[in-house]
């Protein structure tokens, strides 16, 4: 049941406290500093959900997660963003790239492991 989460974010501390979160649950995760990592491991490995933070260097969520949608339509992405941009118009946008859904920073840690659960893949790789 061990299924696989990316964690694409520039705050190391961020990705770990994720990890920390998921692993007793069952999850193993991979984390990567910025988007242009984040495309470059769902090109090679199999995930079962993929989390992008929006403000990445190199290149930022959104586009990762076009490019995502371009390699793999089906791959369930959760976005995360700790931007002060009207929430409203960022869900829409996201959803209409593709995303599953999108969580805002500071994350509490419930919605975050509701999103996961509801959204990362059942075996199906």
């Amino acid at each position: 049941m061990n299924r696989l989460v990316l964690i694409a974010d520039d705050e190391a501390g961020f990705r770990d406290m994720i990890a920390f979160a998921l692993e007793p649950l069952g999850f193993r995760c991979l984390a990567v500093n910025d988007g242009a990592e984040a495309v470059a491991q769902v090109a090679t490995r199999a995930f079962d959900l993929v989390m992008l933070d929006q403000h990445m260097p190199r290149m930022n969520g959104i586009e990762a997660l076009k490019q995502i949608r371009s390699l793999l339509p089906d791959m369930p992405v959760v976005m995360l963003s700790g931007s002060t941009e009207e929430q409203g118009d960022f869900e829409a946008e996201v959803r209409e790239a593709g995303a599953a859904c999108c969580l805002f920073k500071p994350l509490e840690l419930q919605p975050l492991l509701s999103a996961v659960e509801l959204h990362a893949k059942r075996g199906g790789r």
